[in-house]
């Protein structure tokens, strides 16, 4: 089956916790500042009788080989969510290309898991320390019992102050990584944005080209400017004020504005390109 990109969670935001960008005042004590890999994949939310979908509520078909697997360690756990990321080892790319198609032979390593009860509100989270630990329990036994099927665990590191936080990014991106994400083991799980965990990426930005732009089915608003990044077409969607989307005039073929990215894909292409602003200065 493959996967319909179409159906989405109208409370999407509800589905599982949200990060914020890292911020080291709101760093909590060092004992209990974890820092965990930014995985470059699609964000995994299992239920129990509900599958894999992703943090949007789409049906995440490619990880129909994980179930057994997720499945075992849960019931290990006795919890009815978990909590991760499923990677293609191949790259982003790849990841994307089993999403789309519905199948793949990827991974799903996961980092948080609970109760149904906890889940939906009904009775207070356990701190992240109790819950990692309880879900290393039972991965370990199911992964010595041979039933992990592809699953695995995040890695997590705790007793980090700004400074070690900042080298561990610093790590992370001369490694390739997309980044780190700061975690505080004293928070619950929360279904929502929460600065108990930070993301820490790498901001790069670049100039692209206007090739040409995209409008809203119907309107005259700015849905998308197609650019031209090293001879590759980039589609940049994001990061446009609502006055900037009343305006697709000032997107004009062949001037120049500048984006954000995550990097460049093995093709290429700018990942997760933001509009930043028009280069009015440059021709």
């Amino acid at each position: 089956m493959i996967a319909d990109t179409t159906r989405t969670n109208r409370a999407a935001r509800e589905l599982c916790t949200r990060l914020v960008d890292y911020d080291p005042a709101l760093l909590p004590p060092v004992a209990d500042t974890a820092v965990e890999m930014k995985h470059d994949g699609i964000r995994a939310v299992w239920r129990r009788r509900l599958g894999v979908r992703t943090m949007e509520g789409v049906d995440m078909d490619t990880a129909a080989h994980l179930l057994p697997g997720l499945e075992a360690i849960a019931d290990e756990m006795g919890v009815d969510m978990l909590d991760g990321e499923y990677l293609n080892p191949a790259g982003f790319e790849a990841t994307l290309a089993d999403f789309q198609r519905g199948r793949g032979m990827g991974v799903i390593l996961l980092w948080d898991g609970v109760t149904s009860a906890v889940y939906d509100g009904r009775e207070p989270s356990p701190p992240l320390r109790a819950r990692r630990a309880a879900l290393e329990t039972a991965y370990a036994r199911v992964r010595a019992a041979g039933r992990h099927c592809g699953v695995g665990l995040s890695r997590l590191a705790s007793g980090y102050d700004a400074e070690r936080v900042e080298l561990a990014a610093g790590e992370a991106w001369r490694d390739d990584w997309e980044g780190i994400v700061v975690k505080d083991l004293r928070s619950g799980y929360e279904r929502a944005r929460t600065s108990s965990w930070m993301r820490l990426k790498r901001t790069l930005t670049c100039e692209v080209r206007v090739l040409s732009i995209e409008l809203r089915p119907g309107t005259a608003l700015l849905r998308a400017v197609l650019a031209s990044y090293e001879g590759r077409e980039v589609r940049i969607a994001t990061g446009f004020s609502e006055a900037e989307r009343r305006r697709p005039g000032d997107f004009t073929p062949g001037s120049l504005i500048e984006v954000k990215h995550l990097g460049v894909t093995s093709s290429g292409s700018l990942r997760s390109p933001t509009f930043l602003r028009i280069r009015g200065d440059r021709a």
